[in-house]
């Protein structure tokens, strides 16, 4: 039991690293917000949620991990960044 507590606590610091770096991203996620609105750029913008979805399962290979998982993931990232952008604008 003692191998599957330190397993799971490792797991718990990745996870707590993960979380870290989403508050990361969604720093610079309001940044683009501010510069999309000084900028009058719409919210969406379909070219760059495109070559994300393509680069993160290309990246999602390189890691062996599943695409399929990996591009519902960032799906959800991308969405949430859009209503993060959109509450942020004028």
């Amino acid at each position: 039991m003692d191998e599957l507590t330190e397993l799971r606590g490792r797991i718990d610091a990745i996870d707590r690293e993960l979380l870290r770096l989403l508050g990361a991203r969604r720093r610079v996620v309001h940044e683009v917000a501010r510069v999309k609105a000084r900028e009058a750029i719409p919210v969406e913008q379909p070219d760059r949620r495109a070559h994300i979805a393509k680069s993160r399962t290309d990246w999602a290979r390189d890691e062996g991990l599943d695409p399929e998982f990996v591009a519902e993931l960032f799906r959800l990232l991308v969405d949430q960044s859009c209503r993060d952008e959109t509450s942020r604008m004028p």
